[in-house]
């Protein structure tokens, strides 16, 4: 477990292949959704569900249950090193592309593995208050792919305000509400670039 003044980070172990990752923060930092999926899936854990939401006073709570996608068994060694890299990317020491650089294996198997699924369905929806939007996306599970969505995002600019993730036989289901991180308003050009980019690139 690190626990700062502002943030903590906290896995629970469930068994040998599955734990409950918490984070919570005084703060909501840009990226910090990216960040974590990022880690995730660099240290070779899938992430079967999450709920995420930023708190009216502009903190956070993040719950992810994540499985180990390899047959190893989970130790305290890889846990601290999971931890210690959240740390390091959240704390600004590093930044996210220079992390990635060093996992360029991992990195092309990534995107290697974000095949066109036809049966994919993807929603793009502004809300009656067009300072925000929900993505609803429904596809293949695939290693990664939470970490593929949350970097478009965050290089688009997008804000997460609100993130619910289910795995089940193979399918994940996806829920989003998103604002800009400049504070402006969605608009339908922005819709149809947020359902472009997303559809190419899973």
């Amino acid at each position: 477990m690190l626990v700062t003044a502002s943030r903590k980070i906290l896995f629970e172990p469930i068994d040998a292949q599955n734990a409950r990752l918490l984070y919570s923060s005084m703060l909501n930092e840009t990226g910090i959704l990216y960040r974590i999926t990022g880690v995730l899936y660099i240290h070779g854990w899938s992430i079967d569900s999450a709920i995420v939401k930023t708190e009216t006073l502009g903190g956070v709570d993040d719950i992810f249950s994540i499985r180990k996608l390899d047959a190893g068994q989970m130790d305290q060694a890889q846990l601290e090193r999971i931890e210690n890299d959240m740390d390091m990317l959240l704390r600004g020491e590093i930044h996210m592309s220079e992390y990635l650089s060093s996992y360029p294996d991992r990195i092309q198997s990534l995107v290697l593995s974000m095949r066109e699924d036809s049966e994919t369905r993807l929603e793009v929806e502004i809300a009656d208050d067009p300072a925000t939007a929900s993505i609803f996306l429904q596809t293949k599970d695939r290693p990664g792919i939470l970490f593929m969505i949350t970097q478009i995002l965050f290089l688009l600019d997008y804000d997460i305000i609100k993130f619910e993730a289910n795995t089940d036989q193979g399918i994940a289901r996806d829920d989003f509400e998103i604002r800009k991180n400049t504070g402006g308003l969605i608009t339908e050009q922005d819709r149809k670039q947020l359902i472009t980019v997303l559809r190419n690139n899973l």
